[in-house]
């Protein structure tokens, strides 16, 4: 209590940042314009089910993606996956830093887990100031984070299934992800 005000606690929320599936090299009305791939569509359509299943316990309650063609593409996919309607925010772009993130989370302020879908470089810098981690946010890769608020250093990673159910896998000839990404970064079973 200050000055006979009750403090609230800062309770972690969870943060689901994805990095938008694998797009087209080059379109002729420039970087925005670009789409996924059809092996980026395919990989997302694989992925979203899923990760839907997989945060069923704690899903998002909102998902926010950039307004680049291939961000709002894999919101699309995700959506279906998580019945919800993406909402497309300028905030989010390759180069937006900790301050649009800070922005974001204020704007769309929701108290439980949230999804944003977005661009590198941005979003493994993010993951950085976020959690003090190194991650390769590859095209498709989520990187699961708690937090209190969109401050540095103040998340901490979250992976996204225990080890025994990512070993039990599925996926023909076993799902084994990359040994040099830390747990709460490697790829959801059956994401391909």
């Amino acid at each position: 209590v200050v000055s006979g005000h009750p403090i609230e606690p800062l309770v972690p929320r969870r943060l689901y940042l994805m990095r938008h599936g694998p797009a087209v090299a080059m379109h002729p009305d420039g970087d925005p314009a670009r789409p996924l791939s059809d092996h980026g569509a395919a990989l997302v359509g694989r992925l979203a089910p899923a990760f839907a299943s997989t945060v069923a316990d704690a899903p998002p309650s909102a998902l926010l993606t950039s307004n680049y063609t291939r961000a709002k593409q894999t919101g699309a996919i995700m959506g279906d996956a998580l019945s919800l309607t993406p909402e497309v925010t300028t905030l989010i772009h390759p180069h937006c830093g900790i301050s649009d993130l800070e922005m974001v989370w204020d704007i769309y302020n929701r108290p439980d887990a949230w999804m944003v879908i977005g661009h590198q470089p941005a979003f493994g810098e993010l993951v950085r100031l976020l959690t003090h981690s190194h991650v390769a946010m590859r095209p498709g890769t989520i990187a699961v984070i708690e937090a209190p608020a969109v401050r540095l250093k103040t998340g901490y990673p979250v992976p996204l299934s225990p080890p025994d159910a990512r070993a039990a896998s599925p996926t023909p000839g076993g799902w084994a992800p990359p040994a040099r990404l830390p747990p709460a970064f490697r790829p959801i079973p059956g994401a391909g």
